[in-house]
Formats: C-alpha cells, structure tokens, sequence
C-alpha cells in the first residue's frame, strides 16, 4: 500500500480523515457504514507510513484493507486465518 503523510488531526471522525486521504491520493475508500465505525472520532498526531498501517491505527486489526483498481476496501474480518508455511527438504 502507498506511503503517506499527515499532519496532526484531533478528534476526526473517521470519515472524514478517509476522505482526506482520498482526496489527495488517486484512489477512493469503499466500505460498508454499519461495520466500518465511520462516525467515530480518532485523533492522528502527525503520522508518516503505510496506508495499512494508519488504517490499521485508526480501526484497530479485525480489519482488513483489499486494493483493487481505483479503490481501498475496508472489511471487517474478526476471525481471519493466518497461515504459515514452510519450505520442507528432503
């Protein structure tokens, strides 16, 4: 996901950092308002980074963040599967 900047912002609802984001950025967010908290308030104090990672801060980890051409989706996704696999050599 893309690098980016952002001043300090406090008590935003999330919506509207999002669209802070998008409006600089080449992309828009999709998400659904009854699972993505989009009136809550977050406070940002100066962050650079990832993308994922400042979504990640701003909705914590039972979220998950897909792009796909023009758009970043949020997901709410409490219980995903994280798997690891080996190489094996005989």
């Amino acid at each position: 996901m893309k690098e980016l900047t952002i001043g300090a912002q406090t008590k935003e609802p999330i919506a509207h950092l999002l669209e802070q984001i998008s409006g600089k950025q080449n992309f828009s967010f999709a998400y659904n308002n009854k699972v993505v908290p989009a009136d809550s308030l977050v406070s940002v104090s100066g962050y650079r980074g990832t993308l994922s990672g400042l979504l990640e801060k701003m909705l914590g980890e039972s979220y998950e963040f897909k792009e796909v051409p023009g758009y970043i989706v949020l997901r709410y996704a409490p219980l995903k599967l994280f798997i690891l696999a080996e190489g094996y050599k005989d």
